[in-house]
């Protein structure tokens, strides 16, 4: 969870350029971006899960809604997925042939259905992490090749 923790440091330390003109396209658009998306995201998401669960124990949730919800979510993650790997492939032409492009295909789709989910938790625990104060890094070995 360093990388987001990295993330939460760097976006509180550079808070006063969020929304500033001086700062450009950096303050106007991609601090708000990574704000609302990479740092608010997986909150938002953990919210979503705590509230399904709540819902189906209470019973007040409406399973086919819930279900159809999901799966649109998941197309639409899928379809975002999918679009990077063809706008990779339209640019520098990363993928040498079709197998190689065929062979990314399921996992988008499960990083839709599993990898998000993980990552999602694994970044909520980044935030309580630096909110209990966190800072250390832990040790970084080097490995070869």
């Amino acid at each position: 969870n360093r990388w987001h923790r990295g993330l939460l440091e760097t976006l509180i330390k550079s808070q006063r350029m969020l929304f500033n003109p001086h700062y450009g396209i950096t303050g106007l658009f991609a601090l708000p971006f990574y704000f609302v998306f990479e740092l608010a995201g997986p909150l938002v998401e953990l919210y979503g899960y705590l509230f399904f669960i709540l819902a189906s124990i209470f019973r007040i949730i409406n399973y086919t809604y819930a279900s159809l919800f999901f799966a649109l979510a998941v197309a639409v993650g899928t379809m975002i997925s999918l679009g990077s790997i063809l706008l990779e492939e339209l640019s520098p032409r990363r993928y040498p042939g079709i197998k190689d492009i065929l062979e990314l295909l399921p996992s988008c789709l499960l990083e839709n259905i599993i990898y998000r989910q993980c990552l999602s938790f694994i970044r909520v625990k980044a935030f309580i992490d630096y909110l209990k104060g966190k800072k250390e890094w832990g040790k970084m070995e080097k490995k070869g090749f």
